[in-house]
């Protein structure tokens, strides 16, 4: 009884000294290991991530919402903590591109981004690309256009470049910028004839004052209007090719193709002239209430005969 006694009370003391050399062990053990295998330092590790884009040279955002970035592709970006991270790949002209990366420790993970065309405000993925990547608002272009205020004393038609515009005051616009030729005429009076500079944007003015014509005009209240009165007929004047200066009894009218209201009953003399061809001249016989045609075949002016052109 006593022997095994003694024997149990030896054990003791051996199993105590054998755990203490195994926990001595582990935590020998365990200070030896490098920081690499360490399950702590390796989840702090840092990662990198690798950037590439089609076309490339475009620009790299990361976890910023487009407010700081990170550099143009190809690029690598090193130092991004484990986790998820959204990248955000921007080009002007392109639609944005989206992704969310997992980074791990030291691991360099990567991304290639396809880029699309589209307006700014795309983006795939369904985020909306951040303001910083919309490309800067244009200002419109003002268009090379001006206008032209005329008004006379007294009221006139108004013909711009040999087109019937309207009646006196108007104003146009839209008109292109440049050198134009304005008539402002009105039966039984001399027409006024002035070349105007238009800049784009200003507004030119134009006011005649109208002397009455002492030899008279063989018509009168020249317009547009298809309608014809009693002791007025019609005149139409066409030729080929278009756009040729119509003069009625040596006053400019308008331009081919081109309906007269209004002419007086009687006989007229039409010059259609156009530059780079020899003029035609007709004697023309308006009855009340009836359409006079009038159509020129131009034919193209000898250089040798000189020029024919009037020059205003």
């Amino acid at each position: 009884m006593k022997s095994m006694k003694m024997k149990k009370t030896t054990a003791y003391p051996s199993l105590l000294f054998s755990v203490a050399v195994l926990i001595a062990s582990l935590i020998m053990l365990g200070g030896c290991l490098p920081d690499n295998l360490s399950g702590h330092a390796y989840e702090k590790s840092p990662g990198s991530l690798y950037v590439s884009s089609f076309p490339g040279n475009a620009a790299v955002y990361v976890d910023n919402e487009g407010k700081v970035m990170a550099g143009h592709t190809p690029k690598i970006i090193k130092g991004l903590s484990p986790g998820i991270h959204e990248v955000m790949i921007a080009k002007n002209g392109y639609a944005p591109f989206t992704k969310k990366i997992l980074i791990k420790p030291n691991t360099i993970s990567k991304v290639t981004a396809v880029l699309r065309q589209g307006r700014p405000g795309e983006s795939r993925g369904g985020h909306l690309s951040p303001s910083t990547t919309k490309s800067p608002s244009k200002t419109p272009k003002t268009p090379n256009t001006g206008s032209l205020f005329v008004s006379s004393t007294p009221s006139a038609n108004v013909l711009l470049d040999g087109r019937h515009r309207g009646t006196t005051p108007i104003k146009l616009t839209g008109v292109a910028a440049g050198r134009h030729f304005v008539v402002i005429q009105r039966a039984d009076y001399k027409p006024y004839r002035a070349t105007v500079t238009i800049a784009r944007g200003e507004t030119v003015n134009v006011n005649a004052v109208l002397s009455k014509n002492q030899l008279g005009m063989p018509y009168k209240n020249l317009t547009n209007s298809t309608k014809s009165t009693r002791g007025y007929g019609l005149l139409y004047a066409s030729s080929y090719p278009i756009r040729a200066r119509v003069y009625l009894d040596r006053l400019i009218v308008g331009e081919t193709p081109l309906t007269l209201g209004r002419v007086s009953v009687g006989r007229h003399t039409i010059l259609i002239r156009k530059k780079g061809y020899e003029d035609y001249t007709q004697e023309v016989q308006i009855r009340a209430k009836q359409r006079t045609k009038v159509y020129a075949r131009l034919k193209i002016s000898d250089v040798n005969k000189g020029n024919k052109y009037i020059l205003y």
